[in-house]
């Protein structure tokens, strides 16, 4: 069946049946359907609700580094005051036993000897006194081991000490061996490929002449042998 209809301008149309005339429609009303629709992405989410989840998302990734941010520097600042404290514990720590040190050397007895020998059981203030003994200097052995003496001895030390601390003969008042002190080792520190009995060697040497040393520093003549 063929159906006649007409333009607004009365040109006629043919249809072929009652469905395509009734499904015509103007492009007017076809501009304000496509106009009136959402506009959709993806799965269909409009694209202004999707503007505004992206919006949200990247306020709430934002306010995530803020926060990390913050964390970071609270830790920068808790690291630079721990390493702020640990600086002033050794330096007053270093201060403390600078004062120890000028404080107990050079020793002139016995009781001077022990009292430091009991104070080197401190691991710290040992580890002090070698590390500042081996900065004492010297272009040898021989020029070392006489500037490490001289800090820790004054010249009347040969009355207290000798080397071994073994007597020389009957009577000989007791004395400390210097072998046997903790001080001792701090000359291998200062050359660990060295001989030992190198180091001994002008160790004895400092010993034995420290009484001659001691005489002729205080202008002590010794009376002539008849």
């Amino acid at each position: 069946m063929v159906l006649v209809a007409r333009h607004c301008n009365g040109s006629p149309l043919l249809f072929e049946s009652d469905s395509d005339a009734t499904n015509i429609s103007t492009p007017q009303k076809n501009q304000i359907a496509i106009n009136e629709g959402p506009q959709l992405i993806g799965e269909g989410i409009p694209i202004q609700n999707s503007s505004k989840l992206m919006l949200r998302e990247l306020l709430k990734g934002q306010t995530i580094i803020m926060q990390k941010l913050d964390q970071i520097m609270e830790s920068q600042i808790s690291i630079t005051m721990e390493h702020r404290n640990s600086s002033n514990d050794i330096l007053n720590t270093d201060n403390m036993f600078s004062r120890k040190f000028k404080d107990m050397f050079p020793m002139t007895n016995n009781d001077e000897i022990l009292k430091v020998e009991n104070s080197l059981n401190d691991h710290d203030f040992y580890q002090y006194v070698a590390q500042r003994l081996q900065f004492t200097g010297g272009m040898c052995l021989q020029q070392f081991v006489t500037r490490v003496m001289d800090t820790l001895f004054s010249g009347s030390i040969f009355v207290a000490l000798n080397f071994s601390g073994r007597k020389k003969k009957r009577g000989d008042p007791e004395k400390l061996g210097f072998s046997k002190l903790m001080l001792y080792h701090v000359c291998f520190k200062k050359f660990p490929h060295t001989n030992h009995d190198k180091i001994d060697f002008h160790l004895k040497s400092w010993i034995r002449h420290s009484k001659e040393r001691f005489e002729r520093a205080n202008n002590i003549v010794m009376p002539a042998i008849q």
